[in-house]
């Protein structure tokens, strides 16, 4: 279905986007990419830096343009191109921060998605429309979280969560009209020695707390499942699910049943205490009190490090069924023992 189709993409120049670019290009796409950047010339500087070695540059093309805005922002022209042509739409644009106020979390997922669903409308030749998500939309679920549900009252962690369970409501609306495809990844893993510290994940600087020491205790338990998958095997997994002929609605691009524990995460790194929610945070005033200067790092901890003490297994079902294997190629453990993350918390802590 992508060998020589028109892809329109918005997110490539983030972390899990530029593993997209590569993956569409390998299933042989043509892909518009939508980037922010001051000029058009900027933003074909910003694709070029986006298109592996061997593949052929004249496949690619840069529209300037920004999700948040109507009609992507893109000019009369591109927009007409877009119109007239893209087979596939792919949105993977958003904000992940978990700090973000909800106003503007919402304005670049809400709001971006429904820029984004309204010009779909307006392709005639759509085939389909992959809206990137996340499996944390379950927010404070816990238990099995299975890929058909959605709605719930269980609360949220953070804006992050929130805003994209609003999307994917927004986008359930338009399912009658676009023929859409929601795809939920876990906690993406990045590769530590391939990413401006500045991108890596906040996973990943919890972890490195937990590896220095500022981190002696975790809400949850040590057989808390955390799940999981590195950025190229998301990426992998959404482009394969993104091309079946005939795709469920909903994917969780995750390990599933096969995520990791909590404790075997942290094991090699030092003796970790699993606490409850309240003794959690009496830990943490008690460590901002001793170690005042990491006070900034401790509240960005708090707006999602909670999720560890709602335990839930993302049932990937659909997925590794349509795939033929499951999600997860690469072992997350190996990938995250394999690359050491220091200099995340002393960039961090420098840059305060």
């Amino acid at each position: 279905m992508l060998d020589g189709a028109r892809v329109l993409l918005t997110g490539s120049t983030g972390r899990l986007g530029r593993c997209l670019v590569q993956e569409l290009l390998l299933a042989g796409a043509e892909l518009l990419l939508v980037v922010r950047a001051s000029s058009p010339a900027t933003a074909r500087d910003r694709v070029r830096a986006l298109v592996p070695m061997g593949h052929e540059p004249r496949r690619v093309r840069a529209l300037r343009g920004d999700a948040t805005e109507p009609g992507l922002g893109l000019a009369a022209r591109d927009r007409a191109r877009v119109r007239a042509s893209v087979d596939v739409v792919l949105h993977a644009a958003a904000s992940t921060s978990f700090s973000t106020p909800l106003d503007l979390a919402r304005r670049s997922n809400v709001c971006a998605t429904r820029n984004v669903l309204r010009l779909a409308e307006r392709i005639p030749g759509l085939d389909r429309l992959g809206h990137v998500s996340t499996a944390f939309v379950a927010g404070r679920r816990t238990g099995r979280v299975l890929e058909n549900e959605l709605e719930h009252d269980r609360g949220f962690q953070n804006a992050y969560q929130r805003s994209k369970y609003e999307t994917e409501l927004l986008v359930r609306r338009y399912r009658a009209a676009l023929p859409v495809v929601v795809f939920r990844p876990s906690i993406v893993l990045d590769r530590a020695d391939g990413v401006a510290a500045r991108q890596r994940s906040a996973f990943r600087f919890a972890l490195e707390l937990v590896r220095k020491g500022f981190l002696p205790a975790l809400p949850g338990s040590a057989a808390t499942p955390v799940d999981l998958v590195t950025e190229n095997d998301a990426a992998r997994a959404i482009v394969r699910l993104l091309e079946q002929p005939s795709p469920a609605e909903t994917y969780h691009v995750a390990g599933g049943d096969r995520a990791p524990t909590l404790g075997s995460i942290v094991e090699p790194y030092r003796d970790v205490r699993y606490v409850d929610v309240d003794r959690f945070a009496w830990e943490v005033a008690k460590w901002r009190h001793e170690r005042p200067r990491l006070g900034p790092l401790y509240d960005e901890l708090g707006c999602f490090i909670y999720e560890l003490a709602y335990p839930k297994v993302f049932d990937a079902g659909n997925a590794e069924a349509d795939l033929g294997r499951p999600v997860v190629g690469e072992d997350p453990l190996r990938v995250l023992h394999g690359e050491g993350p220091a200099v995340v918390l002393r960039e961090r802590v420098g840059a305060r």
